[in-house]
């Protein structure tokens, strides 16, 4: 198994020193740790395509779940500065795609004909449409709507959750940078199992992932937190953003090769390493 997909994950291990099944390739370049308190921390490297200049550029794959505040955006080259953020989570449905087109033409097909004109209002029950050129208001009930159709996709849509930034480059290129940030709704748990014999015992136990946020997570090396974490507002330092949370930090600033597998002790914290 190589995926922690956005649902309900076990993984089944052996023994005291928890033989983990979970194989993971030594290259992988994501690092996640998880908290046992429906915390997560993800770190990522990524590549912009950017032009020479001021502009936009959106990043999808974003768990629904992210904590926006936290993210850490660090481009490895200079010449790369970003200039704002902001969390695109208002996705496309049939009720904001109609209020967005408060005020503009739309046309209602029904079993009685289709109906043309810009839309006053829709209150979920009846649609109001005026004709602009004999200004005559028709209210065509939502229950008797087959289609709507719209003129075009809204350009302040998205289809995922999405981070949106607004940043500058020196020159057209393909640029790397690192990624990270806290996302809510993911947890671990280990469960213990004791099968008594005659003056003998086996023991074997579960740890089981449970990923509801948002992102299905691949080739990932894994951390296990075990302890409650407390979390502070961040704090700026250098070009970035750094966390309060000592674990954090350490995670955030790891440059050196992660341990096949390794049991740490933090105060009342113990930490696992899973490679």
């Amino acid at each position: 198994m190589k995926r922690i997909f956005n649902d309900r994950v076990v993984i089944y291990v052996f023994g005291t020193i928890l033989l983990v099944l979970l194989i993971l390739p030594l290259s992988a370049n994501d690092f996640l740790t998880i908290y046992n308190n429906n915390l997560g921390l993800f770190r990522t490297n990524i590549e912009l395509d950017l032009q020479r200049g001021v502009q936009f550029y959106s990043l999808e794959n974003i768990p629904s779940s992210i904590v926006s505040e936290s993210v850490i955006f660090l481009p490895r080259n200079r010449n790369v500065q970003l200039f704002s953020q902001s969390f695109e989570f208002d996705l496309a449905n049939t009720q904001r795609m109609i209020q967005r087109y408060i005020g503009q033409s739309v046309r209602l097909v029904t079993d009685q004909g289709q109906f043309s004109g810009k839309l006053i209002f829709h209150d979920f029950s009846n649609f109001g449409l005026l004709n602009e050129e004999t200004n005559e208001l028709n209210i065509v009930s939502a229950g008797k709507v087959n289609n709507i159709l719209l003129s075009e996709m809204p350009d302040d849509f998205y289809l995922r959750p999405t981070l949106r930034w607004q940043l500058s480059a020196d020159r057209a290129g393909r640029f790397p940078a690192e990624l990270s940030y806290l996302m809510r709704d993911i947890e671990w748990r280990a469960t213990y199992n004791v099968v008594l014999g005659n003056n003998e015992f086996s023991l074997n136990s579960w740890v089981t992932i449970n990923n509801r946020s948002g992102k299905d997570y691949r080739d990932v090396t894994l951390k296990l937190i075990a302890g409650d974490v407390q979390t502070h507002v961040p704090r700026p330092m250098g070009r970035g953003m750094a966390f309060d949370d000592a674990y954090g930090m350490e995670f955030l600033s790891a440059r050196a090769p992660v341990p096949t597998f390794e049991e740490r002790a933090f105060s009342d914290f113990r930490m696992y390493t899973l490679d």
